[in-house]
């Protein structure tokens, strides 16, 4: 994920701003669906690495039947 942001940020050295990532989990910690749900990054190239990322990531497994809906904040800034 961080990788994500530092490719983006050798383009625009002033990225910055947060990126919430609406994601489901389904049985066996698997992610259904990955999407962003807001930004104030504004950089649509790295918003989709990111729920790209998300996407091919394991969770614990939510109870039988049901799927786990979560909204995780993603803060990004360089180190100064």
């Amino acid at each position: 994920i961080r990788s994500c942001y530092e490719r983006q940020l050798r383009v625009d050295s002033s990225l910055e701003g947060k990126v919430v990532i609406q994601f489901e989990i389904i049985d066996q910690g698997r992610v259904r669906s990955s999407r962003t749900k807001s930004t104030t990054l504004n950089n649509s190239t790295v918003e989709s690495c990111v729920a790209a990322r998300i996407k091919e990531a394991r969770f614990p497994e939510p109870p039988v039947g049901t799927t786990a809906v979560v909204d995780y904040p993603f803060l990004f800034g360089a180190q100064k």
